[in-house]
């Protein structure tokens, strides 16, 4: 896009003015207050061809277009560039797709150069339009390509921002809960976008939920003992990493306490009648108790021999109780 030095010989009454015009219909404008020769600057923006279409003398006569004679040819040396369009990718490494266009010389004795600015990468083909390039850090890089043809220089560049993939930590792998609670699996996710989407099986069924980067949960109230794989964790531009962590909710039966109906009995010493609501089980610990005024043959059975402190009526309770093993 420099200017060129072009002359210009003119005759006649002096106070000209004149117009050249390139073959695209570009129109440059002088004038000259002398006859004889005129030294004049043109714009080359690309290859064309100038011609004098117009002059007019002191008097403002116009000149004769068979008296305007002359054309002067004009190269732009320099490419026309461009780096591609910025970017975000995931991950560190990224194709870059330049493009390089001359208008006047030789295609093959143009120079093409990619740089970086941070410099910490590679290139797989730093002299060429499309070259690889790998980064040793994520963040935003600046690549320049910069072309050289017939002395003239010009370059474009590109952002290219590396994206490193989100990361998800959970917090506890198992809980323990009683049958109608709710079970909070606990998360820590850290990532460059702040909208997540996590995807993980429900059973059978995938499942994907919406949180947050930093802390988060996601509620369970399984009524049965469920295990939940996490698959996969993705951000707002679709950087994902594989999951396979997996959590698991154990639920505790509720027990229901039946003592059984009032009882009348001669003397001091009857034979109980609770009803038991659950059965003994390796996944929980189910503990049994008798309490009250008087003497047990053994609290822990529903048809204990009980023999009462006093006489008249006495209360006794019966309670059922169930806990996680020592292992969960």
């Amino acid at each position: 896009n420099d200017k060129f030095n072009a002359q210009l010989t003119i005759t006649g009454t002096p106070g000209f003015t004149y117009v050249l015009t390139d073959e695209m219909g570009h129109k440059e404008y002088g004038n000259s207050a002398l006859t004889g020769i005129t030294q004049l600057e043109v714009q080359a923006n690309y290859q064309t061809n100038y011609a004098i279409t117009e002059v007019k003398d002191g008097n403002l006569c116009l000149a004769a277009l068979s008296d305007l004679t002359g054309e002067a040819k004009v190269s732009d040396n320099k490419a026309i560039i461009s780096a591609g369009n910025d970017i975000s990718v995931c991950e560190k490494t990224y194709d870059l797709k330049g493009d390089v266009k001359i208008i006047a010389g030789d295609p093959s004795l143009v120079s093409i150069n990619w740089s970086a600015l941070p410099s910490e990468v590679s290139f797989g083909s730093a002299d060429k339009e499309e070259s690889t390039v790998a980064s040793q850090a994520y963040g935003k890089h600046i690549f320049r390509l910069t072309a050289v043809n017939a002395g003239c220089s010009t370059y474009d560049e590109v952002t290219v921002e590396f994206v490193q993939s989100p990361s998800l930590a959970l917090l506890k792998s198992e809980a323990t809960i009683c049958n109608g609670e709710t079970s909070n699996m606990l998360l820590s996710t850290a990532s460059v976008y702040d909208n997540l989407k996590l995807k993980y099986l429900d059973l059978t069924n995938e499942v994907e939920e919406d949180i947050k980067t930093g802390a988060s949960n996601i509620a369970f109230n399984p009524s049965i003992n469920s295990s939940y794989k996490l698959i996969s964790i993705t951000d707002e531009l679709g950087c994902a990493s594989t999951l396979s962590d997996v959590y698991t909710v154990y639920v505790l039966p509720v027990p229901v306490a039946n003592a059984g109906t009032k009882i009348a009995s001669c003397g001091k010493s009857l034979l109980l009648e609770a009803v038991p609501s659950l059965s003994t089980s390796p996944d929980y610990t189910y503990v049994t108790k008798w309490s009250g005024d008087g003497l047990f043959d053994d609290i822990s059975k529903p048809n204990a021999l009980f023999t009462s402190s006093k006489f008249n009526e006495n209360i006794l309770t019966w309670t059922e109780e169930v806990t996680a093993n020592g292992y969960r």
